[in-house]
């Protein structure tokens, strides 16, 4: 009888993963705030946006969070993320905001995006 063992992950693999919810939790509250909040139609309605705008940035943001935090998705939801952060960074520029954060996120998607090819050659050359 032949099994075959998993084998456990590398502590890296836990961490990768760990640091991954944390930026999809990071990126799904304030989306869902952004949905739900008077305050936040009022303000952007107060710039001129319409109220599809903040549906149009907040939904795919939080699917791209969930889709990112499973490892089988992980491509689809960083494509996502990337198209809905890219949009909403130009959404801040046209209405004369800086997106400093936006674009922190973006860094971010992208640095974690690196690390999670790095681990995934590293593994298979193992």
């Amino acid at each position: 009888m032949n099994r075959s063992r998993s084998r456990p992950l590398p502590l890296v693999a836990v961490v990768f993963t760990l640091v991954v919810v944390i930026y999809a939790i990071r990126l799904l509250v304030p989306a869902i705030l952004l949905v739900a909040s008077a305050r936040a139609a009022a303000e952007f309605a107060a710039k001129g946006l319409p109220d599809a705008t903040r549906w149009a940035i907040a939904v795919p943001e939080m699917l791209g969070a969930v889709l990112l935090s499973i490892p089988a998705s992980y491509a689809l939801g960083c494509g996502i993320l990337v198209a809905d952060l890219t949009g909403a960074i130009l959404v801040h520029v046209h209405v004369g905001e800086r997106p400093v954060t936006l674009l922190a996120l973006l860094e971010a998607l992208l640095l974690l995006t690196l690390i999670r090819w790095l681990l995934h050659r590293t593994r298979r050359t193992a």
